[in-house]
């Protein structure tokens, strides 16, 4: 995603890594205080970031943020992220 966002996106082409780095230091910091849960599994968690439009989905495993899935807001759905994994 990173790659094509630089080759596609020449008016910010560091819009991709700014507002993913922000969110990862934020998920370092306070990671039950970002995002909602997802209805159907609440234990995965996901946050939107609007410049990008992107979800993403993570869970908190302990001490350990996973990142599930990184998420277009304009696709149908949402990713396979049941604890299943």
């Amino acid at each position: 995603m990173r790659v094509w966002w630089l080759e596609n996106r020449d008016k910010a082409p560091s819009a991709f890594d700014v507002d993913l780095d922000s969110l990862l230091l934020q998920l370092e910091d306070r990671p039950e205080l970002v995002g909602r849960p997802v209805e159907q599994d609440p234990s995965v968690r996901r946050v939107y970031l609007r410049r990008i439009r992107y979800f993403v989905y993570f869970q908190l495993d302990g001490d350990v943020v996973q990142v599930l899935a990184l998420w277009h807001g304009s696709r149908d759905g949402e990713p396979p992220t049941g604890s299943s994994r």
